[in-house]
């Protein structure tokens, strides 16, 4: 089946800060946050369920190189990603959607 990648609003905005917070550590490191996002979310977007459901109907993708999860649950025809977030976050946030 082909899955339609639905990737919220709130995602791009979490995405961008972080981007934002690293490339000002160090020249390069933004965009290599980016390169590793759309890598995993081409992965996921490829190949769902892979990745084990963690809470409810949500699963969630680990970034290799950077400590973040991409929160994303499958609905119908959908992949919708919900949430990319710091695992050092609280665990209960990274499901409020």
């Amino acid at each position: 089946m082909i899955y339609q990648l639905v990737i919220v609003e709130r995602v791009y905005q979490q995405l961008n800060e972080s981007a934002i917070w690293y490339e000002k550590q160090q020249n390069g490191l933004g965009a290599n946050l980016l390169d590793e996002f759309q890598s995993a979310i081409k992965i996921v977007h490829s190949n769902p369920f892979v990745y084990e459901k963690k809470f409810k109907q949500f699963r969630q993708a680990i970034l290799k190189r950077f400590l973040f999860l991409i929160i994303f649950e499958i609905i119908k025809n959908e992949i919708v990603v919900h949430q990319f977030i710091n695992v050092k976050r609280n665990p209960v946030k990274r499901y409020k959607i």
